[in-house]
């Protein structure tokens, strides 16, 4: 007879799954489907920190484009799955274009449908834009912000960031944020470059500066960059990133 095949420990079985590669999710949601020793083992948070320190930097599983006449569009860059294409299902609503997306949170900006068929920016005057926010990894929906204390949509940029000091984003989701706006505005007929901050532990905006704008200054809608404690972005005028916040 036969010997029978060696066991399993719970520590073999996490020393295997540890290692399926991380750009193939819909793996590990098979794998959950084992039995319930397994789907405990996968869906513990300390499992979850310890897989995305063992691949270190979490993998880039696509990217959300604005050309497409039904709203966002996320486009796969991971191994096909239907599971993956469900969870990004959210960012695909029509009237809502994606201005930032970083750690797994996509801010949106509200936009008339006539110029979102056309991918283009409207401007208009005197009306605050309508920001919303939604985290991809707990596939909840848009989270909409109260009305920005910023008129006029044409001249800002915004980047959504996580609040946490000291978080290293290997399972941060649906912890604190805050959305950054930046631009200028018409305040007593003279330009004013005004920054803002909304927090969603406190759920409101607060101004965090003010100033005289330089010459020609405009900030593009191109992403923004994020080194540190400092946002850069990119000015209209003379494509450097020359306005830090």
């Amino acid at each position: 007879m036969a010997p029978p095949p060696p066991y399993l420990t719970p520590h073999l079985v996490g020393e295997i799954l540890v290692r399926i590669p991380p750009d193939d999710p819909a793996t590990l949601v098979r794998a959950s489907l084992v039995c319930k020793p397994w789907r405990r083992l996968l869906c513990d948070r300390a499992f979850r920190r310890r897989y995305g320190a063992f691949h270190r930097a979490p993998p880039l599983l696509g990217y959300i484009h604005n050309h497409s006449t039904s709203g966002p569009r996320f486009v796969s860059t991971a191994t096909p799955s239907s599971l993956l294409l469900k969870a990004f299902g959210g960012c695909s609503n029509n009237g809502w274009r994606v201005i930032d997306c970083r750690h797994g949170r996509v801010l949106f900006e509200a936009v008339d449908p006539y110029c979102n068929w056309r991918n283009i920016l409207c401007w208009v005057p005197d009306v605050s834009p309508s920001l919303a926010v939604w985290d991809s990894g707990t596939c909840e929906k848009k989270k909409l912000l109260p009305e920005a204390p910023f008129p006029g949509r044409q001249f800002f940029n915004a980047a959504v960031l996580y609040a946490a000091r000291g978080c290293d984003h290997l399972d941060c989701r649906g912890g604190p944020f805050v959305v950054a706006l930046v631009g200028y505005n018409d305040v007593a007929g003279a330009l004013q470059s005004q920054s803002h901050l909304y927090s969603s532990e406190s759920g409101y905006w607060w101004s965090s500066s003010s100033a005289p704008p330089g010459p020609r200054f405009s900030p593009a809608r191109t992403p923004s960059v994020v080194i540190g404690d400092v946002m850069y972005l990119i000015l209209s005028a003379t494509r450097r990133p020359n306005l830090q916040f």
